[in-house]
């Protein structure tokens, strides 16, 4: 990697390597991400500013404080690259989506039951 320095806690190491020379699609709305990660002129420096203005479902899973982590560490790996070089934010998939939220659920059930019903709120804004 350049400079030496890994991605915060290994995620997206391979997808820094795999992506490559593949066919990937864009998520809507990632656009303003990719651009600001890749060093595109005209885009925010931080990827904090990007990711404040966030507004697309679910924004829990977005911007947060992993993806900015990752977003700001990946935009300094690029700006080391050459511009034809650079890897962009693509998007996140959704893996096991509703095992996660009953997890969620379950930690919020232990160690919060006064806000179990916020919470049941707030998974029930990843239904179709």
């Amino acid at each position: 990697m350049a400079g030496g320095a890994d991605p915060p806690a290994d995620r997206g190491e391979g997808l820094l390597t795999g992506g490559r020379g593949g066919r990937l699609a864009r998520l809507p709305g990632t656009a303003p991400l990719h651009h600001c990660v890749t060093g595109a002129p005209g885009s925010p420096e931080d990827p904090g500013e990007v990711l404040d203005g966030f507004g697309r479902w679910p924004r829990w899973m977005w911007a947060n404080t992993e993806v900015l982590e990752f977003a700001r560490w990946l935009r300094g790996h690029d700006l080391a690259l050459p511009a034809g070089e650079r890897v962009g934010f693509l998007g996140l998939g959704v893996y096991s989506l509703w095992e996660s939220l009953h997890a969620v659920l379950d930690h919020v059930r232990e160690h919060d039951p006064g806000q179990v019903e916020q919470a049941l709120a707030a998974c029930r804004c990843s239904e179709p």
